[in-house]
């Protein structure tokens, strides 16, 4: 890993959940210090208001999780798998950057998580034998070059009968594509986090 770690504490209901995440200074210092450019900056390397109010969501309606096996994708420091393994019956932890499943794998045993597992997966090639029940997605939708790709996932997930909870802030620049999936929306709920307010959906193949 290239930066140490510290932890954080965090209490969703009565359920609480330790998080190894990167020292914030050393991120910021290494970003500055190699002159890298913007989108190269590790956004995997912080935990985002959408990622909380994913697990306040998910603390309130356990059934998407209890005894369920669990797919985050894009999971970056993974706290809503952390969350989830408290709950589930396996939970595999997905993410593109190698780095950010070492923290996760850190997380796992500081919570001493024996059905919390890590991969790295790429969701423009989700493997086609992932075994879940429930997918978790959490502040996914922000570069809108992207939005092809994940109707894509999300029609893929949906049609394997997959249930789906994505949790989003609230931006205008993500409305196109929480619209064009509107049709499989089941539940829809606002969470203020801090100041701000996420939107977390729940989305099934209903035919």
């Amino acid at each position: 890993m290239q930066f140490d770690s510290e932890i954080q504490e965090y209490l969703f209901g009565n359920k609480p959940v330790l998080l190894s995440v990167p020292i914030n200074q050393q991120v910021e210092q290494y970003w500055l210090q190699n002159k890298l450019p913007q989108h190269q900056f590790p956004y995997w390397a912080k935990t985002w208001p959408a990622a909380l109010g994913l697990c306040q969501f998910l603390v309130q309606n356990p059934a998407y999780i209890t005894n369920k096996n669990i797919l985050e994708i894009a999971a970056g420091l993974g706290l809503p798998s952390v969350l989830a393994a408290h709950y589930a019956n396996h939970v595999l932890c997905s993410d593109y950057a190698l780095d950010a499943m070492e923290y996760v794998k850190e997380s796992a045993t500081l919570n001493k998580l024996s059905n919390l597992e890590t991969a790295i997966i790429n969701w423009n090639n989700l493997p086609d034998n992932l075994s879940a029940d429930t997918v978790l997605l959490s502040d996914i939708n922000y570069e809108p070059e992207v939005f092809p790709q994940l109707t894509i996932l999300f029609n893929k997930l949906l049609n394997a009968g997959k249930t789906i909870v994505l949790s989003t802030p609230q931006r205008l620049m993500a409305k196109p594509f929480i619209e064009s999936i509107m049709l499989y929306s089941v539940l829809a709920e606002s969470i203020l986090v801090g100041e701000q307010y996420i939107s977390v959906f729940v989305y099934q193949n209903k035919v």
